[in-house]
C-alpha cells in the first residue's frame, strides 16, 4: 500500500510494474493500492488532450495532467483510493481473457466494498456496456459505464481499465471517497455553457462516492485496508507489505525521465 504520490509517479509506477512482470512471466500477481498527493487529471493513452482538456484552467488551478498507460477518457484523481493489479497470464489464479480478468478483479473489489459497509445487494458488476447518451461525446471517463466496472445502487462507483502486454496485464481503477465533480468539470472543454451543465447533471445522477453510499466520511487508510482484505480473501494474492524491486525502480525512473 502506497501513501499519496503525484500523478506522474503513480502512472510511471503502474507501467513499470507491468513492464517488469512482462519480462518475468513467472512472477506472482501483485496488488498496489495508492493515493494522490494532490489533484491530478489523467487522460487515456490515445485521448486528444487539446480537444478535451482546458489547459489554461488546469494551469490556473495547478492541476497537472498525466497520461495513463490504459485507455479511456479524462479522470480527476484526488480524494480517492486507487488500485492496480499486475499479473502474468496463466497460472496465477486469475483467468487470461480480458472480460474474465475484469470479472475476477470485480469479485475482490466487491468483497472490499462490502467490508467497508456497503450492502452486497447494492453492489453490481457491469457485464454489458451501457448505451452511450445521444449527442456530444463526453471527455469524462466516469460519464459512461463500461464492461467490468462496478455500480452501487445503479450508480458508477468503480471505474477500471486494462492494458495488456505480451505476457502480462495491468488493470487499475479509481474509487472516489468524496465528490470532486465541480473541479473536474472546470478542467474540461465544452462547446457551450449548456453542454457543461448537461455533463455535470449526468455525472451527478450517474456516479457516486463512498461517502454518499455509506453516509459518512471514509479515510484513505480505511478504504485501502478494506480493498487489500478483499483481494486477500480471494486466495489468489499472497499480500505482504513490500516495496518495488530494483528492476521495477529502474523501469519507473526510466519512464519518469522519458516523460
Amino acid at each position: 500500500m502506497d501513501g499519496p504520490c503525484d500523478g506522474r509517479f503513480n502512472m510511471a509506477t503502474d507501467l513499470a510494474l507491468l513492464q517488469a512482470c512482462d519480462e518475468a512471466p513467472d512472477a506472482p500477481p501483485a496488488l498496489r493500492v495508492y493515493g494522490w498527493s494532490g489533484p491530478a487529471l489523467s487522460v487515456g493513452h490515445s485521448q486528444n488532450i487539446e480537444r478535451d482538456v482546458d489547459l489554461a484552467q488546469a494551469e490556473k488551478r495547478g492541476v497537472p495532467i498525466v497520461r495513463r498507460p490504459t485507455g479511456g477518457r479524462a479522470l480527476l484523481h484526488h480524494r480517492e483510493v486507487t488500485y492496480a493489479v499486475v499479473a502474468p497470464f496463466g497460472g496465477t489464479g486469475l483467468r487470461s481473457h480480458l472480460k474474465d480478468i475484469f470479472d475476477d478483479v470485480a469479485r475482490y473489489l466487491t468483497a472490499g466494498l462490502v467490508e467497508l459497509g456497503l450492502p452486497e445487494a447494492d453492489v453490481a458488476f457491469q457485464n454489458v456496456p451501457q448505451r452511450r447518451r445521444a449527442g456530444r461525446r463526453s471527455a469524462a471517463c466516469f460519464a459512461e459505464l463500461h464492461f467490468g466496472e462496478i455500480t452501487a445502487r445503479g450508480k458508477k462507483l468503480v471505474g477500471s481499465a486494462q492494458k495488456r502486454a505480451r505476457n502480462a496485464f495491468l488493470q487499475h481503477g479509481s474509487i472516489p471517497l468524496e465528490d470532486d465533480i465541480a473541479l473536474f468539470i472546470s478542467l474540461c472543454r465544452y462547446g457551450s455553457g449548456e453542454e457543461r451543465r448537461e455533463e455535470e447533471r449526468a455525472l451527478r445522477s450517474g456516479t457516486t462516492t463512498l461517502r454518499q453510499e455509506l453516509g459518512r466520511a471514509v479515510s484513505f487508510e480505511r478504504a485501502a485496508g478494506a480493498l487489500v482484505s478483499g483481494f486477500n480473501a480471494g486466495g489468489v494474492f499472497s499480500l505482504e507489505p513490500d516495496g518495488l524491486t530494483r528492476r521495477e525502480c529502474e523501469l519507473r525512473d526510466a519512464i519518469l525521465e522519458g516523460s
